[in-house]
């Protein structure tokens, strides 16, 4: 890497994104991951680090280790969300070769995070296939 992203000037946000995009555009997913990984090994308790974490595990295919990074952010930040993550990265994994016994974990993590079906009923699941709202004056929502 061509920095060190513990030193004090990159562990701020405009630092990191800017590091981020620079990555990006020279396709240098790795590097993402590993600059994510260290600013939030320096500030554990940086949340968003921890998020930053696991999407660039994802986009690497690093999926164990979005696994593992889902499940130390649930069991730090205790929000049930993770543990939907935690049950992807294990389905993205099986997708991608991992045995299918792992199936079995993944229902095991379905069952501990709770989801809020009355919160679901009556509303569709749109996949974009549903016509935009009417506009009311004439022009589309999609050309604004």
């Amino acid at each position: 890497m061509a920095c060190d992203a513990n030193s004090p000037a990159v562990l701020d946000e405009i630092g990191l994104s800017t590091l981020q995009a620079m990555w990006d555009f020279c396709r240098h997913l790795d590097a993402i991951l590993q600059m994510y990984e260290e600013a939030w090994n320096k500030q554990k308790e940086v949340e968003e680090y921890g998020v930053l974490v696991f999407m660039a595990a994802v986009h690497t295919n690093g999926f164990a280790k979005a696994q593992q990074v889902a499940m130390t952010l649930y069991n730090k930040f205790k929000k049930s969300h993770y543990l939907l993550w935690v049950t992807a990265a294990i389905l993205l994994q099986v997708r991608a070769g991992a045995p299918s016994k792992a199936l079995g974990l993944a229902a095991v993590m379905l069952t501990k995070a709770p989801v809020n079906l009355e919160a679901l009923q009556g509303k569709a699941f749109n996949r974009g296939r549903e016509a935009p709202p009417a506009s009311t004056n004439g022009v589309s929502s999609r050309g604004r």
